[in-house]
C-alpha cells in the first residue's frame, strides 16, 4: 500500500483495566501524521509503548490483570484496524437520516475456541481460577498465573 505520511492519522485506546490510568494515557496519546513506514509499525510500535508504559507503573497489580487495544489508522477513505484482547470497535455511519453501528472488530477472548485455539500454539493454558469461574484467563505454559 502506497504510503501518503501527511494524510495518515492514528488513533489507539488502551485499557490497562484501571479506569484513571485509562483515562489520563488515552488524552494524550492521539497521534496525528504518523511518518511511521506502515500501518504494521504503527500498531507495533503502540504496543510496544504500552508495555513500557504498564512496566513503569508501580502502583498497577498486574498479576491477574491484562490490557487490552483497539488501534485505528485512518488514511484516505482506508481504515485499518488492529485489535489486541477484548475490546470492541465499533463505527457509526449515518444511512437515511439514521444512525447505525458496524462492529470492526471481534472480542478475542481466551475461551473462543479459535483463540483458545492460537494459545495453546503458542505454549500458553486457558482456564478459570477456582474464585472467579465464569472468567477465563490466559495463563503461563510452567506457572500457575495469568
Amino acid at each position: 500500500m502506497a504510503q501518503q505520511k501527511s494524510s495518515i492519522k492514528y488513533y489507539d485506546a488502551n485499557d490497562a483495566d484501571t479506569e484513571t490510568f485509562h483515562d489520563a494515557y488515552n488524552d494524550s496519546n492521539r497521534h496525528n501524521n504518523i511518518s511511521l513506514a506502515s500501518w504494521e509499525g504503527c500498531f507495533l510500535k503502540s504496543f510496544d509503548e504500552m508495555d513500557d508504559h504498564l512496566a513503569q507503573e508501580v502502583n498497577t497489580d498486574s498479576y491477574c490483570s491484562g490490557c487490552t487495544a483497539v488501534t485505528l489508522i485512518k488514511q484516505g477513505d482506508q481504515l485499518i484496524v488492529g485489535n489486541l484482547g477484548d475490546s470492541r470497535a465499533v463505527l457509526c455511519m449515518k444511512d437515511r437520516d439514521q444512525l447505525i453501528s458496524v462492529q470492526l472488530t471481534v472480542d478475542l477472548k481466551p475461551d473462543i475456541p479459535s483463540e483458545a485455539s492460537r494459545i495453546f500454539n503458542c505454549e500458553g493454558r486457558v482456564f478459570a481460577a477456582e474464585e472467579e469461574p465464569d472468567v477465563y484467563r490466559l495463563w503461563m505454559p510452567d506457572d500457575d498465573c495469568p
